[in-house]
């Protein structure tokens, strides 16, 4: 499978992009629900973009770790989630829209929502607003999640006494 880059300057001027098209179409968000974990970078820059204080997080996860492949959804925090009041409207923010098991799963927990992705790796669906579209086929290596990787090989060699 190839795979691309997506790197920390894509997302910034993605998020800005984002941030100008949900402002065109004037809706007023209660806050932000970022799906975790990818979601959670492109929710905090949307929050400072459309200075948006409230942020939900949902911790949810369809790929399993192995292989990067889709598996069957969980919910790691059913025991926080707070549900809207019914004429809220919220912004629903996760990193790549792909089958939408996660996006459908968050938008009945707040149906008055709108959606919203970096990325989108669907020729049937699109969310009400992403920046760019990427061919199926294609693996996405976000920057954040490949230097955690790097983060981790490396976990445990620091020397806090080491001059």
């Amino acid at each position: 499978m190839e795979a691309v880059r997506y790197s920390y300057e894509n997302l910034k001027r993605d998020c800005a992009d984002i941030a100008a098209r949900l402002r065109q179409r004037g809706e007023n968000y209660a806050g932000i629900v970022a799906i975790a974990g990818g979601g959670l970078l492109p929710a905090y820059m949307l929050s400072k973009l459309l200075n948006i204080k409230a942020i939900r997080c949902l911790c949810l996860s369809s790929y399993r770790d192995i292989d990067n492949a889709q598996g069957k959804l969980q919910h790691f925090d059913t025991a926080t989630v707070i549900l809207p009041n019914n004429d809220e409207r919220w912004l629903i923010v996760d990193d790549i829209a792909e089958t939408f098991t996660t996006l459908d799963y968050v938008c009945k927990l707040y149906p008055k929502n709108t959606t919203a992705t970096l990325l989108v790796k669907n020729d049937k669906r699109e969310p009400d607003v992403f920046a760019r579209h990427v061919p199926i086929g294609v693996w996405v290596d976000f920057a954040w999640e490949v230097d955690m990787k790097a983060a981790r090989q490396t976990a445990g060699t620091f020397d806090p006494t080491a001059k």
